[in-house]
C-alpha cells in the first residue's frame, strides 16, 4: 500500500459534503501522482468490506471519494472520468499523463519482445535479457526511421500519426507472433 498514512476506518460519515468531493476532485486533477492515488482509492473501495481504510494527514481530502465509491461505485467511476478528462485540458498534466502512458506502452512492448524471444529460444539470464532489450530497441529505432523516411515529407501531425501507425504494426506483429509460438508449443 502507499507510503502515505492510513488508518483503519472507524468513520461512518454517511453524508459526503459536496465541498469535500470538489476539493478531492480538484486535488487529483492537479496531482502528479493522480493515477496512483485513484488506483489506491479503487483498491480501498474494492476491499472495503474486508478491511476498511481511510487516508490521514494531508491526503484526508481524498476520503470523500472513498465514501462516494463505497456508496455508489458508478458515481465514483464518473468522478474518475471527470478527473481524467479535466487533466487532459491542462497542458502540464496532459504531458505528465502522456509520458506515463508512453512509458507504460514501451515497457509492455519490450516485455512482449522478451516473451517472444524466450518462447523461441528459451529463458534468458539477466545479462542476455539486457543485451537483447538494447539490441531490439536499436532495431526498432532504425526501423521507425526507415518507416518515416519512406513516407516522405510529413507535417508534424502526419509524422506523429505515422509513428503511432509504426508502433501499432510492431504491437500487432508481436501479438501475432507470440500467439503463433504459443500454439506451436501446445501442439508439441
Amino acid at each position: 500500500m502507499p507510503a502515505e498514512p492510513w488508518h483503519e476506518s472507524g468513520h461512518d460519515d454517511n453524508m459526503v459534503r459536496r465541498e469535500d468531493v470538489v476539493a478531492a476532485v480538484n486535488y487529483l486533477i492537479h496531482a502528479k501522482e493522480s493515477t496512483t492515488r485513484i488506483n489506491e482509492i479503487t483498491e480501498v473501495i474494492n476491499r472495503w468490506e474486508e478491511r476498511p481504510m481511510i487516508y490521514a494527514g494531508h491526503l484526508m481530502i481524498l476520503n470523500a471519494l472513498i465514501d462516494i465509491g463505497v456508496e455508489d461505485r458508478e458515481a465514483f467511476e464518473k468522478l474518475v472520468k471527470l478527473i481524467n478528462d479535466r487533466r487532459k485540458l491542462i497542458p502540464v498534466m496532459r504531458r505528465v499523463d502522456y509520458q506515463r502512458d508512453l512509458m507504460r506502452e514501451r515497457r509492455a512492448r519490450m516485455a512482449k519482445a522478451v516473451e517472444l524471444q524466450e518462447l523461441r529460444h528459451g529463458k534468458m539470464d539477466k545479462k542476455s535479457k539486457a543485451q537483447f532489450q538494447k539490441e531490439i530497441a536499436a532495431r526498432w529505432s532504425q526501423a521507425q526511421k526507415d518507416y518515416l523516411k519512406k513516407k516522405g515529407k510529413l507535417s508534424w501531425e502526419q509524422r506523429n500519426a505515422a509513428r503511432r501507425e509504426f508502433w501499432q504494426i510492431i504491437d500487432r506483429n508481436l501479438d501475432e507472433n507470440i500467439r503463433a509460438e504459443r500454439e506451436k508449443k501446445l501442439k508439441k
